[in-house]
């Protein structure tokens, strides 16, 4: 179980900027309280997850400040929408939340190793929808979404030996929670060339070693006359470092989504396959 507690605690949304040092002694709270309560069996089976949104963090307060320690955290992780864009650089105005941009994520990642923490990509999906449909998309003449966002993020899982990948393949829109707020959709089966570059690359490329990514590599292949086909419901797989997971709850809504867990370079593979369930809830 990856438990993220307080995720994304430097997005301006969730109120934890007002007081950080209330963030960092809840997160502590409960770690020590899961310690105490379970085994050290059941302890083995436990992350604890930091995750942050990867933007700009508000009232001049850093990383550090929201860091609960070493001792408290297992894994690091990261959300990953609109900062890989080409343009996002470029951003000085509008909402604080959507100006985060690459620095912001080589940030969060750099505080990582300085602190040889594992990393995982928790949340991510190309912001706008996977047609590259946005307005900012249009004003910078971007028309290829793979090297746009795509590549971006697995350069980024290449560079820092990311370990996990998170990726919510959905038609926010259709979900009234999200609808109108900008994600679009972002359904890989919805554009035939990112699909035969994910088959290319994250099924079947030579660089990254994406852990039971084959799972999807009938995805998108029974289409006909134009009708969507529905991503597959697979199992749980987990191992010493294996773990693929495709369909998960985000607070009160549902998304398809694909989760790859690439093993650490320093880390030899061993998946297992134990008895799974068909559905799990992350966060």
């Amino acid at each position: 179980i990856f438990l993220r507690l307080g995720y994304e605690f430097d997005n301006p949304s969730f109120g934890y900027s007002s007081s950080p040092e209330t963030y960092v002694e809840a997160f502590r709270y409960i770690v020590n309280e899961v310690r105490r309560q379970m085994t050290s069996k059941q302890l083995l089976k436990i992350k604890f997850v930091w995750h942050s949104w990867g933007s700009q963090i508000e009232n001049g307060l850093s990383l550090n400040d929201f860091y609960p320690g070493n001792e408290y955290v297992d894994w690091i992780g990261i959300s990953i929408f609109q900062q890989v864009y080409p343009w996002q650089s470029q951003i000085t105005d509008g909402p604080n939340e959507w100006r985060g941009n690459l620095n912001d994520v080589r940030n969060v990642l750099n505080f990582a190793t300085m602190r040889n923490k594992p990393t995982m990509i928790a949340e991510s999906t190309p912001f706008g929808g996977i047609n590259l449909n946005s307005s900012n998309a249009q004003t910078h003449n971007v028309t290829d979404m793979w090297n746009a966002w795509f590549q971006n993020v697995i350069d980024l899982i290449e560079k820092y030996d990311i370990s996990m990948w998170c990726y919510i393949n959905c038609n926010w829109d259709s979900q009234p929670m999200w609808h109108n707020v900008g994600f679009g959709d972002t359904r890989l089966s919805i554009n035939a060339d990112i699909m035969r570059k994910w088959r290319d690359v994250v099924l079947n490329g030579k660089n990254q070693k994406f852990l039971m990514a084959g799972s999807l590599q009938n995805c998108d292949l029974g289409r006909k006359h134009g009708a969507d086909i529905k991503l597959q419901q697979f199992d749980f797989f987990f191992g010493g470092c294996a773990i693929f997971i495709v369909s998960f709850c985000l607070g009160l809504v549902a998304f398809n989504a694909l989760i790859g867990y690439k093993a650490p370079k320093s880390h030899e593979t061993n998946v297992l396959l134990p008895k799974s369930s068909d559905t799990t809830t992350l966060g």
